[in-house]
Formats: C-alpha cells, structure tokens, sequence
C-alpha cells in the first residue's frame, strides 16, 4: 500500500495520468500516450529529470509578456474550457479518475507539478467566478464532487470520491475561498459543505 501511495504521488508531481479504481486492489498507472477510458485528460508524461514545463509550453498558453499572475490565471481559464465537460462525465462514475485538482480546486499556489502552473490571485479570482466561458460546468462539478462525498458520509473522507493526495489541495482550496470577500453565493455555499467534511490540510 505504501509503495502504492508514492507511485500515486510521483504520478500526480510529474503530471502524469493516474487511474484510481475505487477498490484497494491492483491500479493502473495511465500514462499520458495511453487512453483507455474518454474521460481521462490529456498530458504530458515528464521524465525523472523534467522538473517544470518547457518555455515554449508554458509561453503558448498566455499571451506574451503577461505577467506571471496573468499567465497562470489565463492557462486555469484555457484549461477548465478544454476539460471541464470531461470531468463532468468522469464524475458520474462516481469518482475522480484523472488528474485535475488543479483546475477545479484552484487557490493562490501552482501545484508542485502542475506543467501550466495554474493558480489564482486574490485580485483575479473573482473573475473566474465571473467567467461566462466556464463558472457555470465548474460550479457544477463542485457541486456534484460536493454530492459524492456528501453520500459516501466519511469524516475525513476516505479515497472513494477524490484520492487522498488531493485532500490537502481541498482544505486549502476551502481555506482560501470561504475567507475570500468577493466569493458568489454558491462558492460559500460548496465550501461550507465540504467543511463538513473536515479535509486534512495535507
């Protein structure tokens, strides 16, 4: 199980694919070549020696000489556009499969190997919740992530609904947004449920 877990982390820090059947049994590490199910998303598999996304990667997805709030807040934009419609179909599954905490959990820190580094700003984040685009699947998929748990009724939750190298993203992700003064009624509202469920900080 250990070994398990570390695979699962070193999975998630290179931005690899990961396959997270509900069982405690046998798991398929995904990479990003592989796709063996229509909901997975799309990314890069980074070797050992990848530590961070390649200049050209990381320029295409902002415009030039934004700023590096501007550019992170434009890639989350680009990337909740490209994958949100996804991970609504993978949750009706009943569980996260892929990697994308990032996007649908997004706070002031980029994940460690998050290869858009997408994050948001206290000044930025209530455009996102603005976004004609996007607010409208991502406030669904809170909302339907926020039913899962809410049905499965474990206090912290356990890996059914979201891997548990996720959990702390949620509670800081819960952190940030519930203090937040220009969060929507609806925010507040996902974030006082997944309270409840009293994520661990890490």
């Amino acid at each position: 199980l250990k070994a398990q877990q570390l695979s699962e982390a070193n999975c998630a820090d290179r931005g690899i694919l990961c396959h997270f059947p509900n069982s405690m049994g046998d798991r398929e590490m995904v990479g990003a070549g592989d796709d063996p199910m229509e909901t997975v998303l799309d990314a890069p598999a980074y070797s050992d020696s990848e530590s961070s996304p390649s200049p050209k990667r990381a320029s295409s997805l902002g415009r030039r000489g934004a700023s590096g709030d501007e550019r992170a807040y434009n890639a989350l934009v680009q990337r909740q556009e490209e994958h949100m419609k996804k991970i609504l179909k993978e949750l009706d599954h009943g569980s996260k499969e892929s990697c994308w905490a990032w996007y649908i959990f997004p706070t002031e820190k980029a994940g460690n190997c998050d290869f858009d580094e997408t994050r948001i700003t206290k000044k930025n984040a209530v455009d996102l919740c603005n976004n004609e685009s996007t607010s409208s699947d991502w406030r669904k998929c809170l909302e339907k992530i926020c039913d899962l748990l809410e049905a499965r009724d474990k206090r912290p939750p356990d890996d059914h609904v979201l891997p548990r190298i996720d959990h702390g993203r949620v509670h800081w992700f819960i952190k940030f947004w519930k203090n937040y003064s220009e969060s929507p009624e609806w925010m507040l509202d996902v974030c006082s449920r997944l309270d409840t469920l009293k994520f661990p900080p890490s």
